[in-house]
Parts: structure tokens; sequence; C-alpha cells
């Protein structure tokens, strides 16, 4: 097994130890759905056990699926051709991503497939790829949410129920894992840094690991890891604003649940962020990578209170009209509906 490159999630390999599949005699299905199926399913054997003319949607929720294994590319293009000589793998002789690209793609190249893409840019990336060559159909479905449990409170009884007692400028954000290289919280710090005065920020963070608690001249709150929907939407209706500083991501939930609580959101304008954050609408898209142009943004914010709230409006309606639940779910029936017709 080859070492995976430092500040790089998790290279998923296609074969399991245990073999994994399923009995079409015992379950017969019209249409299987599949989301996300790595290190817990055997690719060979789980695909070799599906009729090839069996209809097959398949979420993508990030590029695993039409990759070697890397969750995102970083800017490799090798997924396009054939992954090899993989970038977030240490140097091999045996190239464990070539040989793991061939394992996937062998073991759908037959099968009827359907992509469904959670962004458009993630389908974008998965109709240039090599792997998906032979995919009947690709198109792009967004996440939906509850807009009865994401929506906006009071932001002086959230902040109370924060415990939270400042007039300072509330700026959000939050990821799984604040210190995963992708979601991009250094480059925020750093963005932060270049703004004149900070004495008026108070910076709202949630999520496993630490963000740098001394930015000079900012307070820094960290409420850790949540997992309530309610809780989250308290944090949200506590803020100003969102920050979701990512360099790469398939979709931004976290930008969908702040605009939900009518919070706008400032990012960078990469992978599936710009579906939803339309700049000067319902919030600010930075330059990709780009620290000077992602602090001149929260700048613009910090200085705009008025301009804020009718953002964060525009974001709650948004949401309200075409990322609900329900409007994902009449979706996947239409699909569903095309492919069994």
């Amino acid at each position: 097994m080859s070492k995976q490159q430092a500040g790089y999630e998790r290279f998923r390999f296609p074969n399991l130890y245990c073999k994994s599949s399923i009995s079409m005699l015992e379950i017969m299905p019209d249409i299987l759905h599949l989301h996300w199926i790595y290190e817990f399913l055997d690719h060979p054997s789980f695909f070799n056990s599906i009729p090839d003319d069996l209809p097959i949607v398949w979420t993508l929720h990030d590029m695993t699926p039409f990759t070697g294994g890397c969750n995102y590319n970083w800017g490799c293009q090798y997924f396009k051709i054939g992954c090899h000589d993989c970038p977030q793998l240490a140097k091999s002789s045996h190239d464990f991503a070539r040989k793991s690209f061939e394992i996937k793609f062998n073991s759908i190249k037959n099968k009827n497939i359907h992509a469904v893409a959670n962004s458009r840019w993630i389908e974008s990336e998965a109709r240039k790829s090599q792997m998906f060559s032979n995919v009947k159909t690709f198109q792009t479905i967004h996440y939906g949410l509850d807009t009865d449990v994401f929506c906006p409170k009071t932001k002086d009884v959230a902040r109370k129920e924060l415990n939270i007692h400042s007039d300072k400028t509330i700026i959000s954000v939050g990821a799984v894992g604040l210190n995963s290289k992708r979601k991009g919280m250094l480059e925020l710090i750093r963005a932060i840094q270049k703004i004149d005065d900070k004495r008026h920020i108070l910076l709202l963070a949630f999520g496993n690991g630490e963000i740098a608690k001394e930015i000079p001249g900012v307070e820094v709150v960290c409420t850790g890891y949540q997992i309530s929907p309610e809780k989250l939407s308290t944090i949200y209706s506590a803020s100003d604003f969102f920050v979701i500083p990512s360099l790469q991501e398939a979709f931004g939930q976290t930008s969908l649940e702040a605009m939900a609580c009518g919070i706008p959101v400032v990012g960078f304008d990469t992978g599936g962020i710009p579906d939803m954050v339309i700049p000067g609408e319902t919030g600010l898209l930075a330059r990709e990578g780009d620290l000077d142009d992602l602090a001149t943004k929260i700048q613009w914010m910090l200085k705009h209170s008025a301009e804020r709230l009718s953002m964060g409006a525009r974001a709650r309606k948004l949401v309200e009209n075409g990322f609900t639940l329900e409007k994902q779910a009449e979706s996947y029936l239409s699909l569903y509906r095309d492919i069994y017709n």
C-alpha cells in the first residue's frame, strides 16, 4: 500500500479484504441508487454482482467515483486520461493510482450508470473523466435542507443562547475538520490578518480541531463539533455573515445552511460554492486562492451592514425557491421515472 502524502485527504482504494456483493435474486430492484460506497464495499465484487442492464443512479458527493481514489484532485488532470503517478501518494514502482483506476474502470465500464452530481462543477469534472466515459447520462441535483430547522432566528436571542455578549461583527466559519488543508482555515486567518481594523471582529468557529485562537486583534470563539441542526442554526443566526474559505468544495453545505438562516456568505469562486453564492445578491466571491481578494470581500461585508441584511434576505429566498428537501426529492423522482420508462 502506497504511503499518503501529508496534507491530503485519504486516498480510497477500490479493493477490500472482505468481498462485498448483493444478491439480485433476493433484492431485484428496478433501479439501484448508490451514494458513498468506498471502504465498505469491494468495488469489483460489488459491481460484478449487478446485471449490466440494471439502471444505476450514482450520486457523486465528491470526485472519488471518477478518480483513481482521491476525493479532490487539487489541480491534477490525470483523471481525464487515466490516473497514474498520483501526486497525493508517495512515489512507488507499483503505481497504485494506475492500478486503482484500472480496477474501478473495468468494474463499471459495461454498467448502466446515470451520474448525479451535487454541483455543476462536479458534473463538469465527471463528464471529463475517462472513468465515466461510458456513463449514460449526467445531471446536477443540488442538496436540499429542512428550511423549518435552518431558518432565521433573532440575532440577540441566538447570541444569548451561545453566551456571546458582544456588539462586535460576528463572522462565522465551520467545517467537520477545521485543520483540513482543503477547508482553507489558514487562508482565512491570513486574509483576516490583512484587514486594517480588526478590533470589531469576533470569529465564531465550529468543527473538529482548532482554528488559531490568537489572531492579533480578533476575538475567537470555538464551539467545537456540532451535529445538532438546531444548534447550527443558532450559530448561523448569531452571525453577521459566514465565510467558507475552502480551496476545493464539491458543494458547500455550510454555505447553504447559513443562507437558509438569512446570513450572506463570502467564499472563493470554486467548486459548487458559486451554485448558491451569487455575487452582490446572496454574498461575495473572491478569486480562487487570492488572499488579498478574500480580505477585500470580508472588509466590504464589515463596512456594509445594510447590504448584508439585504443579501441575507435574498439568500433565504434563494434557498426556499431552489434548495429544499422537497425540490431535491422531486428531481430524483423525475429521474427515476425517466430511467424506468
